[in-house]
């Protein structure tokens, strides 16, 4: 009986913790982070070009998840890490997901890794995060934002 029971909290817990949920443009990946991640609408578009951008796709909780896979194997920590950013820090970081395919119909999500830590100025500075992309300069951008280009289909990242 001891084992049955023991067996059940261990489903519920591992359940728990490798869930991922896909709520509306929310998304959760308790996995790979402890925040939350929003797939900005297909409507939205960045006030900047981008190079050979084809058009707009919803991504499915296995293309994220492809994308956090490629970021935790594909970490160049010569490159990414900063001060304010390193792998074991992103964990802790929201994420915004712009996802689109190129004229070759390859996958691109633009990750934007957003620090919500500094809670008076976030709400100022991030306060249309679930509908825009955060850009800006300054201390505050550098400290508090990281863009990530993943190319799902090649399985690469830049930045």
């Amino acid at each position: 009986m001891k084992q049955i029971i023991l067996s059940i909290f261990l489903i519920i817990k591992l359940t728990a913790v490798y869930s991922q949920t896909l709520n509306n443009n929310i998304i959760k990946f308790h996995r790979y982070y402890k925040g939350v991640g929003i797939i900005l609408p297909n409507d939205y578009f960045p006030p900047f070009d981008i190079e050979d951008f084809a058009s707009r796709f919803k991504p499915s909780c296995e293309d994220i998840e492809k994308v956090e896979q490629i970021i935790k194997n594909k970490w160049n920590k010569l490159y990414f890490d900063t001060i304010y950013f390193n792998y074991k820090k992103l964990r802790h970081r929201n994420r915004q997901y712009f996802c689109y395919k190129t004229k070759k119909n390859e996958k691109i999500v633009l990750v934007m890794f957003l620090n919500f830590k500094n809670n008076k100025k976030t709400k100022m500075y991030f306060n249309k995060w679930k509908k825009e992309l955060i850009l800006g300069f300054g201390s505050f951008y550098e400290k508090n934002t990281l863009l990530i280009k993943v190319n799902i289909s090649k399985e690469t990242i830049f930045r």
